[in-house]
């Protein structure tokens, strides 16, 4: 099995030979080294899962050590199947040798590797494959016994506890690991505990993502063990924050974030919604602050735990912060139109006020059809145009669909010119689809003319008017099913709280040809599949939704181009 090394057989081998692993007296605590103000170099151990990726590859450790600070150098020394390995732990239970898997692939027996890359600190995330075999007492018996070689080499020490397993529970030995890690867990983040071996501790291990009841998205669910992709892009984000801080001599001794890390005030926010926003703690000294955290008008929560008032201290949910630790700040929002909640934050030693504002009162995007129409003029030189006369019901803002052979190159409306939306999409049997828009004075007729720049023979134009809207889309989507089998299914449009989404679909089809239709939750507007050219029926579908929230629209019908619009509520 690629990675922890531990073969199935292996682990039963080691674990039958086994008493019951039983809690031994945790050793007196040892005196919190001061962090080095002048950390340039630093070595990034662990098993495979901080190896996985390798050097040029996406895996998170590689990743920072490609693009460290200027003048500062990461190294990766992991090692797949590594363990903290050294003498075994003379108490009970009695528990063999720990020589790694293959033998020998310990951080005690390389630690003159790491000292030879220049290590002036060593951060580590280890303990998958000690827990699978060794009880807590004497993993972290292991870990002093490491740390004090390392310190007697002048090397600093960081140290996270190990991620866990996929949910799934597909490891073989996902139970009995996940015991162990809860075990350690329990007491990890305690000074007196991580200062046996420890200079500073920094909660990889406890991103609140990776401990959730499903963490699939996150770690592998085929082999239960290592991370996604999505996984080692959360891992970097926490490296980040420990090692950027770890390299800041500006940092030592320092309680206070990195002013770029605090959350943002914020306006137009939905009326009487829950909103969370998250703080990865960053610019702290690297061994934390005693402080902790706390909220006035909101709650906080420390990697996933409860939300509260207070976290990241002695009396408040965790024995210290640290950099890395994940900080989730909830409030609810008020039920009035913009309307301003205030919440008072405190990291470490600075205090900030933040205000949530809701949205003002808006009147939500209408659209008001105007209808569909053909033209069989082919559009010839020298003019290359085609005109269509329209009708708008109110003034506002135009929205004009149209299907034709060629993209069109511009378009006015009594003189007035329009603005695409996006680039307009040719599907692969030669038609086209492009969205225009264009400001409406006042309702009454129009005259429209399509310019194009050649030849191009039959068009179809569908037009309405919309009010209340901001006239700039907010996303656009084009696109065309790669064969006749395959509905017109949009990617996921966002549709902002009283803002509307219009989508047009371009059909084509023999003399018999049936309409189509839309999936539930969209509106059907307006269809015209009645013109004929060379013998086939041409036309398009508009569809409307305004349902605030993440949808799209499948049009079950034809093989054609198709194009979806978002607007916002003006104001908003």
């Amino acid at each position: 099995m690629f990675g922890l090394g531990l073969r199935l057989p292996e682990i039963a081998r080691r674990r039958t030979a086994l008493a019951t692993p039983t809690p031994s007296p945790t050793p007196a605590p040892s005196p919190t080294p001061t962090p080095s103000a002048s950390i340039d170099r630093i070595v990034i151990e662990g098993d495979s899962i901080t190896f996985a990726g390798g050097a040029g590859n996406d895996g998170f450790a590689w990743r920072y050590a490609a693009a460290a600070p200027a003048g500062k150098t990461a190294t990766v020394n992991a090692q797949n199947s590594r363990t903290v390995g050294g003498a075994a732990f003379a108490g009970p239970p009695v528990e063999g040798a720990d020589d790694g898997t293959p033998s020998g692939n310990t951080l005690a027996l390389n630690l003159s590797a790491d000292v030879a890359a220049g290590a002036q600190a060593i951060l580590t995330m280890i303990g998958t494959n000690d827990l699978q075999t060794y009880s807590v007492a004497n993993y972290r018996q292991r870990l002093t016994a490491w740390a004090t070689s390392a310190h007697a080499s002048g090397v600093r020490i960081g140290w996270s506890p190990p991620i866990p397993l996929c949910t799934n529970q597909v490891y073989a030995n996902y139970g009995a690991f996940t015991a162990k890690r809860a075990a350690l867990l329990a007491s990890a983040r305690d000074p007196a505990v991580w200062g046996q071996w420890a200079d500073f501790y920094y909660p990889m291990g406890e991103q609140p993502d990776f401990n959730a009841a499903d963490n699939t998205a996150l770690i592998n669910n085929i082999d239960g063990v290592h991370p996604t992709q999505a996984g080692q892009d959360v891992l970097g984000t926490i490296l980040k924050t420990v090692a950027d801080s770890l390299f800041d001599a500006t940092r030592a001794g320092s309680t206070r974030m990195y002013a770029a890390r605090w959350p943002s005030s914020e306006t137009n926010l939905a009326t009487a919604t829950v909103i969370v926003r998250r703080i990865v703690v960053s610019g702290l000294d690297p061994a934390g602050t005693s402080l902790g955290a706390s909220v006035t008008g909101a709650q906080i929560s420390l990697n996933g735990g409860a939300f509260g008032a207070a976290i990241g201290s002695d009396g408040g949910n965790g024995y210290r912060l640290y950099n890395g630790d994940t900080i989730d700040l909830k409030l609810t929002t008020s039920d009035s139109n913009a309307s301003t909640v205030g919440v008072d934050l405190t990291i470490g030693s600075e205090t900030r006020t933040l205000t949530y504002r809701t949205v003002a009162s808006v009147t939500p995007v209408a659209y008001a059809h105007g209808g569909i129409a053909n033209n069989q003029t082919p559009a010839v030189s020298p003019a290359f145009t085609q005109s269509f006369g329209v009708a708008f019901a109110a003034a506002g803002t135009a929205v004009i669909a149209l299907n034709s052979g060629r993209i069109a190159s511009g378009m006015t409306v009594d003189g007035v010119a329009a603005t695409r939306c996006g680039t307009g999409i040719v599907s692969g049997n030669g038609d086209s689809l492009d969205i225009w828009t264009c400001p409406i004075a006042a309702a009454g007729a129009r005259t429209v003319v399509v310019t194009y720049g050649g030849f191009t023979n039959q068009t179809t134009l569908a037009w309405g008017v919309m009010t209340g809207a901001d006239p700039t889309p907010v996303q656009v989507d084009y696109g065309a099913p790669a064969n006749e089998s395959q509905p017109h299914l949009t990617n996921a449009l966002t549709v902002p709280a009283s803002g509307l989404a219009l989508a047009f679909l371009s059909e084509y089809g023999g003399a018999g040809a049936t309409g189509g239709s839309v999936n539930s939750g969209t509106t059907p507007v307006d269809e015209l599949l009645g013109a004929v050219s060379n013998g086939e029926r041409v036309g398009l579908i508009v569809a409307k939704r305004t349902t605030s929230g993440v949808a799209s629209f499948d049009f079950a019908f034809g093989t054609f181009s198709r194009g979806a619009v978002v607007f916002k509520a003006a104001g908003t």
